[in-house]
């Protein structure tokens, strides 16, 4: 067996829900079915409010359903530079995400949810002098912080490494058997889902849906992963997404106790759930470097350190990565004072959608949350990174725009392959399916108009712009984007 789906989707248990059928009023109305939007629901579900749900597809079958399901405060080499910038930012950060920690851990015992959890060390390994000196300079600062800690020069996956960062008190868990309770208990609640249903605009507090329903909401609460406006808040500049590839291996001798990241942000992480070894790694922009086959590349790495290990799972994750590491969570903006979102959780989703369920809580109900100042969304830091997905968002439109082939000189697909193609000044992405059937699209992003390329890996039409990803017949498969792209045969 080597299926590419998510090894936590083999244990989905959630029956399905109707769309919604006609307008209706709520107290709360949450966008987006994933790990952050029914964690808001279940820490709102006994305060009285009445709370729907919508999601464009199915309830935890997205971005929170693709991971590497840590609850970890070890987000890689980012409290070091935190502190260097302000100290009460790394202190916060710190706070927030270990309160996260534990939260889980509450809400798993206090409800006897069976799924999984273990409690582990989260280890960040080097193996190269550049990266081995930046995890001494992270350990400093982490002891200042308070976190337990470690340094050690041995792991357990068989790497050589020059040493690594342990942070003690972490966890591991099976994300989808955690959502199946926390919907099932919100449901018990009284809170309403509505799956296939495609939020597509925010006006004075009323959700319009594609098919033409309303709702309207004294709070609404934008977990849909990436923002679906496509200017509002800047957040096209403001974020870059990125994809990452997972395999699970099993018939691997022995057991990994911990988990494990490279310091180098391309570098690799592991760790066992059950009788299956986790490997992940092979990032990219979205939209970018699309040709290259990053399940083998992946596989053929894992082979080189387990020889005996046999690929049974593989997938990949999705993740917004904000211009300055830190989340948007909060307030969307001054013009929509009762609408929050949550975003940009750069490959920590697991713990920040906790993080993120906590402060839109406590801001509905007009608690104070100390947390909360360092995540709010109308930021607009002008630093490198901000420059960097700027200029590269506006050149790869450009290059995109120009980069195209000509149809009269590739005509010739084999079966499986997709290309961009101009004809008649029109852009075209036509792919050639198993069966030999062409099936052709308008090559133009229908979000902001970006040239989308072809995922080899995934089969996908992908945009490099901001991140939206279509299936080879056109429809969405992750936002931004709301629009299929153009049929035109």
């Amino acid at each position: 067996m080597n299926e590419e789906r998510s090894l936590w989707l083999m244990d989905y248990d959630i029956k399905p829900f109707e769309p919604l059928n006609g307008d209706i009023e709520a107290d709360v109305a949450i966008i987006g079915a994933g790990l952050c939007g029914l964690l808001t629901a279940f820490l709102l579900k006994e305060t009285g409010f009445k709370i729907i749900i919508i999601d464009a597809g199915k309830v935890a079958y997205g971005t929170s359903a693709n991971n590497t399901a840590k609850i970890t405060a070890q987000h890689g080499l980012i409290y070091k530079e935190l502190f260097d910038k302000d100290q009460n930012t790394a202190r916060l950060y710190k706070k927030a995400c270990m309160e996260a920690v534990a939260d889980y851990k509450k809400i798993i015992q206090e409800n006897n949810i069976a799924c999984d959890y273990r409690e582990c060390d989260a280890v960040i390994y080097s193996k190269d002098e550049k990266y081995a000196q930046k995890i001494l300079d992270e350990y400093e600062v982490a002891s200042q912080l308070g976190f337990e800690t470690y340094l050690t020069d041995k792991i357990e996956p068989n790497i050589k490494v020059i040493n690594a960062l342990g942070y003690k008190n972490q966890a591991t868990f099976h994300p989808v058997k955690f959502m199946n309770e926390i919907v099932r208990m919100i449901i018990q609640s009284g809170v309403k889902i509505y799956e296939n249903t495609t939020a597509i605009d925010i006006e004075d507090n009323i959700i319009e849906t594609e098919n033409g329903d309303e709702i309207r909401a004294s709070h609404i609460v934008m977990a849909t992963h990436y923002p679906f406006f496509k200017l509002k808040g800047l957040y096209p500049i403001k974020m870059q997404q990125e994809r990452s590839y997972i395999v699970a291996l099993r018939g691997i001798n022995g057991k990994m106790d911990n988990m494990y990241i490279d310091a180098y942000e391309y570098g690799y992480s592991f760790k066992q759930h059950g009788i299956y070894r986790l490997i992940c790694g092979q990032d990219h922009k979205t939209g970018e470097n699309t040709d290259i086959d990053r399940f083998k590349a992946l596989e053929e790495y894992a082979k080189s350190i387990w020889p005996e290990g046999q690929t049974v799972y593989k997938w990949a994750a999705q993740d917004c990565m904000p211009a300055d590491n830190l989340p948007y969570i909060g307030k969307y903006s001054s013009s929509m004072p009762n609408c929050y979102v949550a975003t940009g959780f750069k490959k920590w989703g697991i713990t920040l959608s906790m993080v993120a369920a906590n402060i839109i809580k406590d801001m509905i109900l007009n608690r104070i949350n100390a947390e909360s100042e360092i995540f709010v969304p109308n930021r607009f830091k002008l630093n490198s990174k901000l420059f960097e997905f700027a200029k590269d968002s506006g050149i790869t439109f450009v290059k995109g725009r120009s980069e195209v082939l000509n149809l009269k000189s590739k005509l010739s697909l084999k079966k499986g392959e997709g290309v961009v193609m101009q004809y008649n000044n029109a852009k075209l992405a036509i792919y050639r399916a198993e069966d030999d059937k062409l099936t052709c699209l308008s090559a133009v992003c229908s979000h902001l108009g970006c040239v989308v390329k072809f995922n080899a890996t995934e089969k996908t039409w992908d945009c490099p712009c901001h991140g939206s990803r279509f299936d080879i017949n056109g429809n969405v498969i992750e936002g931004p984007a709301t629009e299929p792209l153009k049929k035109i045969f």
